[in-house]
C-alpha cells in the first residue's frame, strides 16, 4: 500500500474555549491524528480515515495553538502543514459607572479570563437605539475617563473584546447607562425689586429640559423655604 497524502488542514475558533480542526482526507489513509507542533503529541488520538475534523478543548481566551495533521496507514505516515489558531477573546465583564460629573464619567470593567494583551472597545451613545461611537480602544485598564459630555444627559455605554486575529467578541448582554450632573445656576440677578416681590433670573447652563428650584431665606443663611421649581431655563421665578 502507498504512503497516505497528507492532510490539509484549516481551522475555526468556535468560541473562547475551543478551536475546530478541519481536514481533507488523505488518500490511502487509514486513520488521521492531531499532532501538537511543539514535541510531536498526539492530542486526538487515532482518528479513523473517516473522520476530517477534531474539536480542541478547554483552552484559553486568545491564545495561539499551532497543530499539524498526519495521515497514517500500514506503509507509514504523512504530515500537513503546520497551522495556528488563535482562540476568541472572552465577552469582558460588564462595565460599571464610576465617578460621574457634570463633563465626565468614569468607566471600569472586568477582562474576563482574557490576556494581558487583549484589545477592548468601549462604546458610547446619548440614546439606547442610536448609532454608538468607540470612546476607547486597548488593552485592559483600571479606568476609563469619558470627557467632554453634556450636563444632565444621559449616557450609554457598551464593550466587547477583540483577540490578536481581530476577531471581536459580541458585546455584553447588558448595556450601562448614567446620567451626569447639573451644572450650578449661574450668574443669579435681581431682575425687579418693589415692597412684595423680587424678581430672580440666572444664566442657562443645562439642558431645556432641566429643573431649577429657588430657596429663599430671610436670616443668615438659614431658615431657606422653597419658593418655586422652574423646568424652563432662562426664565425668572419670582419670590412673594
Amino acid at each position: 500500500m502507498s504512503l497516505p497524502s497528507a492532510p490539509t488542514v484549516t481551522a475555526v475558533a468556535i468560541s473562547p474555549y475551543a478551536i475546530n480542526w478541519n481536514w481533507t482526507a488523505g488518500q490511502y489513509a487509514l486513520g488521521h491524528r492531531v499532532m501538537s507542533a511543539s514535541g510531536g503529541t498526539n492530542l486526538s488520538g487515532d482518528l479513523s480515515g473517516s473522520v476530517t475534523y477534531w474539536t480542541m478543548s478547554p483552552l484559553s481566551p486568545d491564545i495561539s495553538t499551532s497543530v499539524y495533521v498526519e495521515a497514517y496507514n500500514v506503509s507509514g505516515t504523512s504530515a500537513g502543514a503546520i497551522v495556528s489558531k488563535y482562540t476568541l477573546a472572552d465577552i469582558p465583564n460588564p462595565i460599571s459607572i464610576g465617578s460621574v460629573g457634570t463633563a465626565t464619567v468614569g468607566i471600569s470593567f472586568g477582562a474576563n479570563n482574557n490576556q494581558a494583551a487583549t484589545q477592548y472597545s468601549v462604546e458610547a451613545s446619548t440614546t439606547v437605539n442610536n448609532t454608538f461611537g468607540e470612546i476607547y480602544a486597548g488593552v485592559w485598564t483600571p479606568s476609563i475617563a469619558h470627557n467632554g459630555l453634556a450636563a444632565d444627559t444621559s449616557y450609554y455605554y457598551r464593550i466587547r473584546a477583540k483577540n490578536t486575529e481581530n476577531v471581536y467578541s459580541d458585546y455584553q448582554a447588558i448595556i450601562i447607562t448614567t446620567i451626569t450632573k447639573v451644572n450650578e445656576p449661574s450668574v443669579v440677578s435681581f431682575n425687579a425689586v418693589n415692597e412684595n416681590s423680587i424678581q430672580i433670573g440666572w444664566n442657562q447652563a443645562n439642558q431645556s429640559w432641566t429643573v431649577y428650584e429657588l430657596w429663599a431665606s430671610t436670616g443668615n443663611m438659614s431658615g431657606y423655604a422653597r419658593y418655586g421649581r422652574e423646568p424652563v431655563p432662562g426664565r425668572s421665578l419670582i419670590a412673594r
